[in-house]
C-alpha cells in the first residue's frame, strides 16, 4: 500500500481512534462511576496545582515581564478555554453534559451523579468568565498592572473554588461499590 493511501484513512487503521469500543451495558456504571473518580482526583492533585502555580505567578508580578505579548498570551489562553475544540468553559461545558447523560442514563445505580451536575456547571461558568476577561484583556493596548492583576487573581480564585467544591462533592458522593 502506499503511503498516501495509509494517511488519507488514518481512522480506518486505527492510528487515531480504534472503529469500535466493546463494553458490556451493564458496564457502564461502573465505568461511568470510576471515570467521575478520577477526573475529580486529578483535578484535586494536577489542575488546582497548576492553576495555583498561575495565580502565585500573577501575584508575584510574573505577567509584566510578558510586555506587549502578554496581549496575544491572554488571547491564546482564552482561545483554549473557550474555542479550541473543548466544547467552551474548558471542556467543563463538555463534562457537564457527560455528568447529565449519565444522570439521566444511570441514575438508578448512579443518584448521587444528579447532584454533581450544577456544581460542574457552576466550573465551565467560572472558566468562561476567566476567559471572558482575557479576551478582553487583549483586545486592549493596556499591561499588566494592580488593577489588572487582581481582576485576574480573583477569576483563577474563583474557577479553583468552584474545582475543588465539584471534585470533593464527587469525591464523597460516589459509593465505594455499586
Amino acid at each position: 500500500k502506499s503511503t498516501r493511501s495509509v494517511i488519507s484513512q488514518p481512522y480506518r487503521y486505527g492510528f487515531i481512534a480504534p472503529s469500535r469500543i466493546h463494553v458490556a451495558e451493564e458496564s457502564l456504571p461502573m465505568l461511568c462511576k470510576k471515570a467521575i473518580e478520577q477526573n475529580a482526583s486529578m483535578i484535586l492533585t494536577e489542575s488546582i496545582p497548576q492553576l495555583l502555580e498561575w495565580h502565585d505567578d500573577v501575584a508575584n508580578g510574573g505577567w509584566r515581564h510578558f510586555g506587549n505579548d502578554l496581549r496575544w498570551t491572554a488571547q491564546w489562553i482564552y482561545q483554549m478555554i473557550e474555542k479550541r475544540g473543548t466544547g467552551g468553559s474548558g471542556f467543563r461545558a463538555m463534562y457537564r453534559d457527560f455528568l447529565d447523560e449519565v444522570s439521566q442514563r444511570y441514575g438508578q445505580q448512579l443518584p448521587q451523579v444528579a447532584q454533581l451536575v450544577p456544581k460542574m456547571h457552576k466550573c465551565a461558568s467560572r472558566w468562561t468568565e476567566l476567559a471572558d476577561f482575557l479576551c478582553e484583556f487583549s483586545k486592549t493596548e493596556a499591561r499588566m498592572d494592580d488593577d489588572s492583576e487582581l481582576v485576574l487573581q480573583r477569576h483563577l480564585r474563583q474557577v479553583m473554588a468552584a474545582e475543588v467544591e465539584y471534585a470533593a462533592r464527587a469525591l464523597r458522593a460516589m459509593p465505594s461499590k455499586l
